[in-house]
């Protein structure tokens, strides 16, 4: 139980990053603009939450798929293990362009998305 705590405590302030929820003045941008957390790191951040993800994460590090999920990843990149274990566990999906864009700053309804995908994941 105190792992879903902790779990949740984590996506909460996730979700509070991306809604600026925690900004000093909710109306006022905040105030470092460097701190978005990219596509490829929130889905890193959710595998990390469950310890028992982490041998998954490893096997995958040593076992990369020649093909990438996605045309846009590069197997060797650090997230890579980490975006084959969320799609395995169907925490992101494959859209109709085949990119993931890892690099870019996941946006509000993303967010919401993995959020809600790894709760129905861990509550079934």
């Amino acid at each position: 139980m105190p792992k879903r705590i902790l779990l949740l405590a984590a996506l909460t302030l996730l979700v509070g990053l991306f809604t600026r929820a925690f900004a000093q003045d909710a109306v006022a941008p905040m105030p470092n603009p460097d701190s978005t957390i990219t596509r490829a790191g929130a889905v890193a951040y959710v595998i990390n939450a469950d310890a028992t993800n982490l041998p998954r994460v490893e096997w995958y590090a040593k076992h990369m798929p020649p093909i990438a999920l996605f045309k846009d990843v590069d197997q060797s990149q650090w997230y890579a293990p980490y975006l084959e274990v969320a799609f395995e566990q169907g925490l992101i999906t494959a859209p109709s362009d085949d990119l993931f864009h890892p690099g870019e700053p996941i946006n509000e309804a993303e967010t919401i998305a993995l959020v809600t995908r790894y709760k129905e994941i861990e509550d079934p």
